[in-house]
Order: structure tokens, then C-alpha cells, then sequence
């Protein structure tokens, strides 16, 4: 009986030190999250040192009553969310990371609750982590594109971070592009932790690893597909086509054979880059492979120019691989949060396109009131955290695209026809051709 006691008094004392320490101001959790009935968990998140909020502690019945209290003792957020509480619970052990599953759900209590923590530059960091955690951990049964670039693509480390990482071999996934056996080097010049990416010889990101929950090596394969995500179209060339070529005719005979017939290995690497411009994925290339193969009849019998040809086909490629595009843009509930044209500005910009030989161009006076109106547009609707994504006709959007990215590269521009049915569009801003005309 005295050993049951003394136990469950030591037991108790403990846990009271480890929650002083925990809830110190060094430590200090940004919220608890807690489902009413005897669980709780406490959050934190440092954008400097982590890429994304962890389980600083967590527990159920009088210690979940515990954490609770203390919290409300130092006016911290309590939470109540009770499926998110228990899958986190369940999943997840102290110290862990929070899984990207659950990241947009958790940046939903940070804006409402805890929104000083999200400001712009930590807002961003962990967007681009989201973004690129994605992009690795995604695992689809799809061909894939593989890419081998021994001296093309090199990392260079710090002594202590080679010591640790030296023995492993880099892979990582981008837009559907597998690149692997990324070359690992040794920098004696570079301090502590430090690391640089080289790309063709030259040094396109630089940093240092940070001491988190994160292993070294996921972090450095986190900042490899962030850094290389800009040169994805650079990777894909001749050589890389024929070798997807030979791993695909044994299961898709007559595809190779009819995609040959119409078009060059050069043609079908323009149309793979100029979705890669755009941060399309090619991680579905049998089916644009055959949007490409269907296009090809046609082809021959259009008039315009080869350019122009191009754009047509990447526009097919588009529309049939929709999903794809679409739904990793979506939002809440489902639904595509969007900005369009007026029907009689839309209209009048399609009368206002000339063909050159460098491809399509807009009017002057139509390309200086885009030029104008658009940029007015995504800052009006970027007050409202709405992603700029702008949605027109098929004939109009690569010519508007190319418009957009001349002020920022970041504005996503679909066209109506790419979009699959069963998405939701809720528009929040038509824009009229008068609009911010001063």
C-alpha cells in the first residue's frame, strides 16, 4: 500500500517537472489541442528550426487534465478539435512531426488562434516545405521518368553533415521526375552544418542544416527538391525521353509506335517542358503520352504555325490530365477558389490576339491594360489568403499566362475546359475591363 502511494507520488512529481519545463518560456507550447474527454496535446512550431509543428508533449485522463490546467494558468490557446485531437494522438508520439496529411487542418488553428506566429516569412517557409514534402512523399502507380545526372547535379556538404550522410544515396521525386544517385562531396570551405547545390556549376541554393526533429539527410533531400524544382524542364532531354521510351514499349507497344509516326523526340520534349514550365507534374506520362498520340492526326492537317502547333497539343495534355493539375489546388470543402474574366472582356482580348512567327501576342493597348488591371486583381484578392488562380478560355490561356508570369511567376492560370466536372468553382473576383482604370 505505502509502495503504491510513494509510487504514484513520485510519478505525479515527475510529471509536474517535466510540464514546468515543458511550459517554461523557452518552451512554451503555441496551443493545446484537446478533444474534451481526456486527451490533450501541446503544439509547437519554430519556422527557423522546424519544417512543421511537432508534438512537444502529450497525454490522456489526469495528465491530459494537467496540461489543460497549466495552460490555462499562462493564457495558451486550448483547442478543441476532437478528430484531429485523436488521430494525432494515436499516430503520432511525442517529438514527432506533424504528418503533411494534417498540415492545412493545423495552419487553420494557427491563423484563428495563434495567427503572430504565421507571419509572412514563416507563412512561407512552411508552404514551400508543404509544397515540397509533398511532392517526395506522394507515391502513385505511375510510369516514371527517370534521370541519372552524375555530374549535372552535385551536393556539397560541410565535414560534420558528409560524416553523417556520406553512406546514403540521394533520391527524390520532382513534378514526376525521379532523380537519382545525387552526387555527395565533401566542401572543406564550408562551416559548420552548411551545404550548396551546384546545377551545371553553378551554386543555386546555399544554407545550413538546423538542429531539429528532422533528420539530415530528409532535410537535405527537402532543399535538393525545392532548389532543383525551378530546372525540372532542364533535366528532361533527348537521352532521358529515349531511355522512358525503352521502359515503357514492352507494356505500351502500339503507343511508342503511333507517337513516332507524328512526332519527333524534340516535339514531345517541348510539349513535356512547357508543362514543367508551369509546375505541371509528368508523373501521369502514359496518359499524356496518348493525348499527345491522339493530337497527332490533326497535326498535319492544321495550317498554323509549328509553334503554334505546340501550344494546341500542351492545352490537350492539359484538359487530360486535369485532375492532376486541379485538385491539389483546391480547398476547403473541395472547392477551387478562383478568379475570372467578364464574358464581354474575355471576349474582346480573344478578338484582340495576333499570330506571329514568334507565336501569339495581344494587342498593345490590351497587353498594357492586363499589365495593369491583373497585378490590382491578385493583390485585391490576396488580402482574403485566396491562392491567385485564375481561370479563362482554352484559346486565351497560355497567351494570359505568359502575361502573368511577367510580374509574378507564382499565378496559376487554368483554362475552363481543363477543369474536371466534379470540382466546385466558387469565383471571387470577375474582372471587368474597367476595373482599376485610373
Amino acid at each position: 500500500m505505502f509502495y503504491d502511494t510513494l509510487n504514484k507520488y513520485v510519478h505525479s512529481w515527475i510529471e509536474d517537472g517535466k510540464l514546468n519545463y515543458i511550459f517554461s518560456n523557452r518552451k512554451k507550447p503555441d496551443f493545446i489541442l484537446t478533444d474534451k474527454s481526456g486527451i490533450a496535446l501541446a503544439l509547437k512550431y519554430d519556422f527557423k528550426t522546424m519544417i512543421a509543428p511537432i508534438i512537444l508533449e502529450k497525454g490522456k485522463n489526469s495528465y491530459a487534465q494537467k496540461i489543460i490546467n497549466m495552460s490555462n494558468n499562462r493564457n495558451i490557446p486550448v483547442i478543441e478539435d476532437k478528430e484531429l485531437a485523436y488521430d494525432l494522438y494515436s499516430s503520432l508520439r511525442t517529438g514527432c512531426v506533424i504528418h503533411h496529411k494534417y498540415w492545412s487542418r493545423i495552419v487553420t488553428i494557427y491563423s484563428k488562434y495563434v495567427p503572430n506566429i504565421l507571419n509572412n516569412e514563416s507563412n512561407n517557409h512552411f508552404d514551400n516545405y508543404c509544397d515540397n514534402y509533398f511532392e517526395i512523399q506522394r507515391q502513385k502507380n505511375y510510369e516514371k521518368i527517370f534521370v541519372n545526372p552524375p555530374e549535372k547535379i552535385i551536393l556539397e556538404l560541410s565535414h560534420n553533415i558528409f560524416s553523417i550522410v556520406e553512406h546514403k544515396s540521394f533520391r527524390i521525386n520532382i513534378l514526376g521526375i525521379v532523380i537519382h544517385n545525387i552526387k555527395a562531396r565533401e566542401n572543406l570551405i564550408l562551416k559548420d552544418n552548411e551545404f550548396c547545390i551546384m546545377f551545371n556549376g553553378l551554386a543555386v541554393k546555399h544554407g545550413s542544416i538546423r538542429y531539429s526533429n528532422i533528420d539530415p539527410y530528409d532535410q537535405l533531400s527537402l532543399h535538393l527538391c525545392g532548389a532543383l524544382k525551378d530546372f525540372a524542364k532542364e533535366l528532361i532531354g533527348y537521352d532521358e525521353i529515349v531511355f522512358l521510351f525503352s521502359q515503357i514499349k514492352d507494356k505500351h507497344p502500339v503507343l511508342i509506335q503511333e507517337i513516332l509516326k507524328c512526332y519527333s523526340i524534340g516535339e514531345i520534349k517541348k510539349v513535356l517542358h512547357g508543362l514543367l514550365q508551369e509546375d505541371v507534374s509528368v508523373q501521369n506520362i502514359i496518359t499524356i503520352l496518348e493525348t499527345i498520340a491522339d493530337f497527332g492526326p490533326k497535326k498535319s492537317k492544321l495550317e498554323f504555325d509549328s509553334i503554334f502547333d505546340l501550344d494546341l497539343v500542351i492545352e490537350e495534355v492539359r484538359k487530360a490530365i486535369g485532375r492532376d493539375i486541379c485538385y491539389p489546388l483546391m480547398g476547403k470543402d473541395n472547392v477551387l477558389n478562383a478568379i475570372h474574366f467578364e464574358y464581354e472582356f474575355e471576349k474582346k482580348i480573344a478578338e484582340n490576339i495576333i499570330v506571329t512567327e514568334n507565336g501569339k501576342a495581344l494587342k498593345p493597348y490590351y497587353f498594357k491594360l492586363l499589365m495593369q488591371i491583373l497585378p490590382e486583381a491578385i493583390d485585391e484578392i490576396g488580402k482574403n489568403n485566396v491562392k491567385p488562380i485564375l481561370i479563362c478560355s482554352t484559346i486565351n490561356r497560355k497567351l494570359i499566362r505568359n502575361i502573368t508570369e511577367q510580374f509574378d511567376q507564382k499565378i496559376i492560370v487554368l483554362s475552363a475546359s481543363e477543369i474536371p466536372r466534379e470540382v466546385k468553382i466558387e469565383y471571387v473576383l470577375s474582372i471587368k475591363e474597367n476595373m482599376y482604370v485610373r
